[in-house]
C-alpha cells in the first residue's frame, strides 16, 4: 500500500530552477510529504478509509494515511 506523511516541506530548489528555465509549472505536483511503501496487501483487507489510514499508521508511525491521489495536487 502506498502511505504518505504530510510534512509541509518547501519545493526543492531544483524543481523551481526548472520552472523558470523552461516555463513548466512542476510545483503544482508537488505533495510537500513523503511516501512509503507498505509490504504487499490486499485492499479488500480494509472495510473502511479509517482502517486503511490505521495500517498505514502501524507500518510507518504517527500521522501517516493511505496515498491519495490529490496528494500530487491534481484536484
Amino acid at each position: 500500500m502506498a502511505c504518505f506523511k504530510d510534512e509541509g516541506m518547501d519545493l526543492p530548489l531544483e524543481i523551481e530552477e526548472v520552472e523558470k528555465k523552461q516555463g513548466k509549472h512542476l510545483s503544482k505536483y508537488w505533495s510537500g510529504g513523503r511516501l512509503a511503501y507498505s509490504p504487499a496487501v490486499r485492499g479488500d483487507n480494509f472495510e473502511t478509509i479509517a482502517q486503511a489510514n490505521a495500517f498505514c499508521a502501524r507500518q510507518f508511525g504517527e500521522n501517516w494515511r493511505v496515498l491519495s491521489w490529490h496528494d500530487g495536487g491534481l484536484h
